[in-house]
């Protein structure tokens, strides 16, 4: 047992060189290695397992920290490469309108990139790499709503209007695009829930029956997906024009009953 454990030990070690490209002969953990494999051999040819199988696990001990280092560094230079890409691409970025007509998108992405070069900054190189890749994904969202433009022409409201008067003195979107959300997705029942949509959650189905015939599934409510338009049905004598634009300040639906 121990000769086959010893002899599948050796392999590993020797499997080092195939670690990466990088030039490991400097790396004194790897040398370490070479040395224990050499001795391991030698008190194997001569007999002496024991002592060959006790210098293949101390051999694979210094392997394991040498594999860590290799990871390390790969993870290092993904992050950083990424992270500089990410820093080009904002430098390129309209942010002025990003921030104005894509908020929730520009902030994920900004967050994330922000987050990425801290985690950089402080070494933790598998968390700058995965903040970075979120933040990569958001602003290839982005980048194509912004060079979708804009998907309608929205209405200016008359945000002096009050409630007091009834509903029909409310004058409210009628149309909503789905936003790309990463860490809260649009569905019905998030957007039923807007103030100036219903106000009330539980009134997603009367957006669902309006729209279904819209959804790449029909009879799944559940899959919606950025850019499709919902038509916002009056709920309650509220007169209903234009398209949800998120610079505008509306008055908040009441709810009903």
């Amino acid at each position: 047992m121990k000769l086959t454990t010893m002899i599948a030990l050796t392999m590993f070690v020797l499997s080092a060189a195939a670690l990466s490209a990088q030039d490991l002969a400097d790396n004194p953990d790897y040398q370490q290695a070479l040395e224990l494999q050499q001795k391991s051999a030698d008190a194997s040819a001569a007999g002496d397992y024991d002592n060959a199988y006790n210098y293949s696990l101390e051999a694979s001990e210094h392997l394991k920290k040498v594999r860590d280092a290799v990871e390390w560094e790969r993870l290092k230079k993904e992050a950083e490469d990424l992270i500089k890409a990410l820093n080009d691409r904002f430098a390129k970025l309209d942010t002025a309108r990003a921030e104005k007509d894509f908020p929730d998108q520009y902030e994920t992405a900004s967050s994330k990139h922000t987050s990425a070069k801290a985690a950089f900054s402080a070494e933790d190189y598998r968390t700058s790499l995965s903040e970075a890749e979120a933040s990569r994904d958001a602003l290839d969202e982005l980048d194509r709503l912004l060079a979708a433009g804009t998907t309608d022409t929205t209405v200016t409201v008359d945000t002096t209007v009050t409630v007091d008067n009834g509903n029909a003195d409310i004058v409210l979107p009628k149309y909503y695009v789905v936003r790309l959300i990463v860490l809260n997705r649009d569905c019905f029942w998030k957007i039923a829930a807007y103030s100036f949509v219903y106000n009330d959650p539980t009134k997603w189905r009367i957006l669902y029956e309006k729209n279904k015939h819209l959804l790449h599934q029909p009879n799944n409510p559940d899959l919606i997906h950025p850019k499709m338009i919902f038509e916002i049905p009056s709920l309650a004598g509220e007169t209903r024009e234009g398209t949800y634009d998120p610079r505008e300040k509306y008055p908040v639906m009441p709810k009903q009953k």
